[in-house]
């Protein structure tokens, strides 16, 4: 569908993951670059509160050096 839109000359939102295979993906981003048009990947979560807050708190260093972090409703695990 990515592919098909992009030789619509349309630019394109895609969910995560884009494709199931490297290849596959390879191919819709080179649709897109070819078509010129542009193709986004969905990253939704990062407008969330508490990602958003999580960002702020590593920008200003009050965190740590972040590993990995699994946020769920309103609480943050660091680990």
């Amino acid at each position: 569908m990515v592919v098909q839109a992009a030789f619509a000359k349309r630019h394109v939102v895609c969910e995560k993951p884009i494709a199931l295979s490297v290849q596959d993906g390879l191919e819709m981003i080179a649709a897109c670059d070819q078509a010129g048009v542009r193709f986004f990947v969905a990253m939704v979560v990062r407008f969330f509160p508490q990602y958003r807050l999580s960002r702020e708190l590593v920008v200003k260093g009050q965190i740590g050096k972040l590993g990995v972090m699994r946020l769920l409703t309103r609480l943050a695990c660091y680990c």
